[in-house]
């Protein structure tokens, strides 16, 4: 017989309304938390000297929140209590996880993105500007990364020991530097730019082309929101022609072998 409710659950001891709300929680998604870190590009004035550039609004948040944060004061409370960790962008989003037992999952254009962040836009606009490599001031923008320690993976084992990866857990970043596993969890159907490679011809289905076109596309769809003067065009043109480099630079393949366990 099947119950729309159960009007006796508030009955049961408090210790037991504990243990099936921690329950609920860690069978949530098989422990994994699906973090998406999306950037947009737009085209700014310099307030110094008036030149043109391309700065990228990012965001972060949570694809699946899980839905105890709703149930009642009681699910909430307690599910704080048991993801004690929490990853946020500047003031966006909290992201509440447990970095003993959760994964965090970062799809590839999410972890693109994150690596764009971290290598381009902090470095680009520290005060006073730093050599890429440098690190970067306001790390506090990123908070909570390096608290990860289980990291779900997009593809193969044969594609974690990359330079972006090596990049992040570097510990001046304060990125991903605590990682201690990763767990390969492949694409599960999220894929750059939200296009099946399916549906697409033989020869754009690699992910290094679909990462390429799913950022340009960002370009292309900013581009046609209104009309740009020259020098504004030139610079969207300008960061378009920065895609692909970036792309092969973070998806590089490192010599060596990774330094963590991979499951």
């Amino acid at each position: 017989m099947a119950f729309a409710s159960f009007d006796l659950f508030p009955q049961f001891p408090t210790e037991i309304r504990d243990l099936i709300w921690d329950t609920a929680a860690d069978a949530e998604n098989d422990g994994v938390v699906e973090v998406y870190f999306d950037r947009q590009p737009e085209c700014r004035t310099r307030a110094a000297n008036g030149a043109r550039h391309i700065i990228w609004q990012y965001r972060c948040y949570n694809r699946n929140p899980s839905p105890l944060h709703l149930v009642s004061h009681e699910s909430r409370e307690q599910y704080l209590l048991s993801h004690p960790n929490i990853l946020r962008l500047n003031q966006g989003q909290l992201i509440y996880f447990n970095s003993a037992k959760n994964t965090v999952y970062f799809d590839s254009e999410s972890f693109l993105n994150l690596w764009h962040y971290v290598k381009r836009h902090r470095v680009q606009f520290a005060d006073p500007p730093q050599a890429p490599g440098s690190g970067f001031v306001a790390f506090n923008r990123l908070n909570g990364f390096s608290q990860i320690r289980t990291l779900g993976w997009p593809e193969g084992a044969d594609r974690t020991n990359i330079v972006g990866l090596a990049d992040l857990r570097n510990p001046v970043e304060r990125a991903l530097s605590g990682l201690t596993n990763i767990r390969l969890l492949g694409d599960r159907g999220i894929h750059p730019g939200g296009i099946d490679p399916a549906t697409l011809p033989v020869a754009n289905r690699s992910l290094q082309r679909r990462l390429i076109a799913a950022i340009i596309t960002k370009y292309v769809v900013y581009n046609g929101t209104r009309v740009f003067n020259a020098d504004a065009q030139a610079v969207i043109n300008a960061g378009r022609g920065r895609v692909i480099p970036d792309v092969n630079a973070c998806r590089a393949l490192k010599a060596g072998d990774l330094d963590i366990p991979i499951a």
